[in-house]
């Protein structure tokens, strides 16, 4: 279920301690998709969180799926924090199937039926999934999501107090 780190986009994520949930490459051939990540080709602070303690800046990692003409059809957001969620539109709950989301749940805004999908992860951190695609195809790919990054085993937390005294 996991990516092999190989040769991959993701080598950048591991060299730093960092992980994310990737869009499998069958899925991004099949829809001719292709995968941006601002890191890879822009100045990304690896440990801007660490700076100031609770006020510090948040640092949100971010993969972002564009069809060939260059839009985005799926952008999955992975930070300790929800900054991007409004908790002023009434939520409801939906099931998971995917080892990633905690409890295998995640929700959506009620009544939306482009709602973005959140989930908190096995460790702790807020992901926020946002698509072109209805619902029930935005938790299917959420479903389908792969681990990327560094050795799961061996992950700290990136956003963690641990992680920033570490590195």
């Amino acid at each position: 279920m996991a990516c092999s780190l190989g040769s991959s986009p993701y080598d950048e994520l591991s060299r730093h301690g960092y992980y994310a949930y990737a869009v499998p490459d069958t899925v991004l051939t099949q829809r001719e998709w292709t995968l941006r990540i601002p890191f890879k080709s822009e100045s990304y602070l690896w440990d801007v969180q660490c700076e100031g303690g609770p006020s510090a800046p948040e640092n949100p990692l971010s993969l972002y799926y564009l069809d060939e003409l260059g839009d985005l059809q799926l952008h999955v957001r992975l930070s300790d924090r929800e900054t991007m969620w409004d908790h002023n539109i009434p939520t409801e709950t939906v099931r998971l199937n995917t080892p990633w989301a905690e409890e295998g749940k995640g929700v959506v805004y009620q009544s939306q039926p482009l709602s973005p999908i959140m989930f908190e992860d096995i460790f702790g951190n807020k992901v926020i999934v946002s698509g072109t695609q209805p619902l029930s195809q935005k938790i299917d790919l959420i479903n389908q999501l792969e681990y990327v990054g560094t050795p799961i085993d061996d992950v700290t937390n990136p956003w963690s107090l641990e992680w920033c005294e570490n590195n």
